[in-house]
């Protein structure tokens, strides 16, 4: 374990070592466009596109010229939790929000050595989760969530919570890493959970199931994927699944899934939809297959049947987006398959609310980015 540790961070040291070059630096200017938190009358948070000072570079900061930012469905929900359960205990007012992002170093605080201007980088989900194990400190320390995220021009992040783009990749393909594909990775790759000749049930083709299909795919497992349009089934199975669900068309889709296991079930479901889904998800677990839960679409308030889960030997294990560590680990392995992130639609960020309800919509696989 300790070897593990010691290699890990040799990994990612040599990482930033050779990053890829970006174009010179420009210049700075006085302000930025960020997406804040707003609060309304009626005490309902909403999102709006600002301009404000570029903030000053902390000791341990850098400053990122930020040229791509994907949106998440949790930027959805950050707002509406904060709305209906957290009430006037905490004033959001001016946070800035978003986690994803991809972009330049044009500035580092006076005792950053990891890092230096020019160098192409990506934000990480948390601001310091360099490598296992999670702690709740770490937990609670996320981008967008609980301290200032990127959705702005120019956006000062801790040289921890950041980590080197692909140079394979686009800024547009990097900035959908962060979450999307990490949660997708710590489910599938990251921990030995899909194995070569598994069945996996995938849940929709949004982004995070959208990279859960094709890592499951490139790690030799058969997958299985539901959604409610045809169409998004025959580009899911573009993409390498080898059998589609129209949940619409099938309501009880988990007795489809025993049909297409031969009775057996999947080795590993990706429950998605949370309280909506959670009951099918359970009963589609082949005995002693693991129940992954990973979202909550249709609310976190989800019961899982204790007997469902002793009589049938299943192993039930929450996903969240991992380490920087684990972040480099996943790229070498897109790398290695030539994995690349499937983009539904991009945005200029000025239409930022027309990507958002693009986003509550549901109508496309993969994922929206904002240019900026």
């Amino acid at each position: 374990m300790k070897l593990a540790r010691i290699l890990s961070a040799i990994t990612v040291a040599l990482a930033w070592a050779v990053p890829g070059a970006a174009e010179d630096a420009p210049q700075v200017p006085a302000t930025t466009r960020q997406i804040q938190m707003v609060k309304g009358s009626d005490g309902k948070y909403t999102w709006r596109m600002t301009r404000a000072p570029v903030p000053a570079v902390g000791d341990h900061q850098v400053l990122i010229h930020v040229r791509a930012v994907s949106i998440q469905r949790g930027d959805i929900e950050l707002t509406e939790m904060m709305s209906d359960v957290f009430g006037n205990s905490v004033d959001r007012t001016g946070q800035v929000g978003g986690s994803d992002a991809a972009g330049d170093v044009v500035q580092v605080g006076r005792l950053v050595r990891s890092v230096r201007p020019g160098q192409k980088v990506v934000s990480l989900f948390f601001v310091d989760y360099v490598d296992s194990p999670l702690t709740a400190d770490k937990l609670q320390n996320s981008h967008g969530w609980t301290t200032n995220g990127v959705f702005g021009d120019y956006v000062v992040l801790e040289e921890t919570g950041i980590a080197p783009m692909p140079e394979w990749m686009s800024y547009e393909e990097s900035a959908t890493l962060p979450s999307s594909a990490l949660t997708a990775w710590a489910a599938t790759g990251a921990h030995g959970y899909v194995r070569k000749g598994d069945t996996v049930l995938v849940e929709g083709t949004g982004g995070v199931s959208t990279f859960t299909l094709q890592f499951a795919t490139a790690l030799g497992a058969h997958v299985i994927i539901t959604s409610s349009s045809d169409d998004k089934l025959t580009r899911a199975q573009a993409l390498g699944a080898k059998e589609g669900i129209n949940y619409r068309k099938v309501p009880d889709w988990s007795a489809r899934v025993l049909e297409l296991t031969g009775g057996r079930g999947a080795d590993v479901v990706m429950d998605i939809g949370g309280r909506s889904t959670i009951e099918q998800s359970t009963k589609s677990v082949a005995y002693e297959g693991t129940l992954a839960l990973i979202g909550g679409l249709g609310g976190y308030d989800a019961s899982v049947s204790s007997y469902a889960l002793i009589s049938r030997g299943i192993t039930a294990r929450g996903v969240i987006a991992g380490s920087r560590a684990d972040f480099m680990r996943m790229c070498k392995f897109m790398e290695q398959h030539r994995i690349r992130p499937v983009i539904e639609r991009t945005y200029p960020f000025d239409d930022f609310e027309q990507a958002m309800s693009d986003l509550k919509a549901g109508n496309f696989v993969g994922k929206l980015v904002l240019r900026l």
